[in-house]
C-alpha cells in the first residue's frame, strides 16, 4: 500500500512569499509569545494538495496514473490569499489560500470518479506549519487574521505524489508529472 495524494507544483513567486512570510511569523511569534512551538513546513515540501488519495494499492496507483494522463488542461494563474488556521479554538494546522485551482481540481475528480469520492468542499490551501504549543490563542489568531499573501504565478503541472510519514517529517516522492498546455 502507497498513501498518495495529487499536487500543484508552486510557482517561484509563490514560494519565495511564503518562505518570507514563514519566516516573519516566526520571528514575531517566538519573541512575542514566550513558548510559542510550531514546525513549519520546509520549502522543499511546500504544496497544494488537490486531492488526498490515502493508501492504496499497486493496481490503484495505476490506474490513477492512466486516468490523470487523459487530462486535457491549460496552464493557469493562482495567487496567495488569507492565512488562517483550522479549529481556531485548538489551532493545529496554520495555512495560507491559493485561489485559481478549483477548475483544476474538479477536473481530477471527475476523471477520477468511481475510484474515489468527489471533494465535498474543496479549499485551496498551502500548510504553513503544524502548531505544537500556544500559550495564548487569542493573540495567535488575531495576529493570523491580519496575515495574507499577493503573489502571483503560473502553474504548468500537477503531481501524483507519494508521502511517507516518519517521525518528524513527511517526504514526498513524485510518481509521475503531469504538464499543462
Amino acid at each position: 500500500m502507497t498513501r498518495c495524494f495529487i499536487s500543484l507544483a508552486l510557482p517561484d513567486t509563490l514560494i519565495r512569499e511564503i518562505s518570507e512570510l514563514q519566516k516573519t511569523v516566526t520571528k514575531k511569534l517566538e519573541h512575542e509569545m514566550k513558548g510559542f512551538k510550531a514546525s513549519f513546513t520546509p520549502v522543499e515540501n511546500l504544496h497544494i494538495t488537490l486531492k488526498f488519495l490515502g493508501e492504496i494499492n499497486k493496481e490503484t496507483v495505476a490506474e490513477v496514473e492512466k486516468r490523470l494522463q487523459k487530462i486535457n488542461f491549460a496552464a493557469f494563474g493562482v495567487r496567495l490569499g488569507k492565512c488562517g488556521v483550522f479549529s481556531p479554538r485548538i489551532p493545529r494546522i496554520l495555512w495560507i489560500e491559493l485561489h485559481g485551482a478549483e477548475k483544476l481540481q474538479q477536473e481530477i475528480d471527475r476523471v477520477l470518479l468511481g475510484l474515489f469520492a468527489v471533494e465535498a468542499q474543496f479549499m485551496g490551501h498551502i500548510t504553513l506549519a503544524r502548531i505544537k504549543y500556544i500559550p495564548t490563542k487569542e493573540a495567535f489568531n488575531e495576529y493570523i487574521s491580519g496575515l495574507s499573501g499577493s503573489a502571483e504565478g503560473r502553474v504548468k503541472e500537477f503531481s501524483l505524489q507519494k508521502s511517507t510519514l516518519s517521525a518528524d517529517r513527511a517526504v514526498y516522492e513524485t510518481l509521475e508529472t503531469y504538464y499543462l498546455k
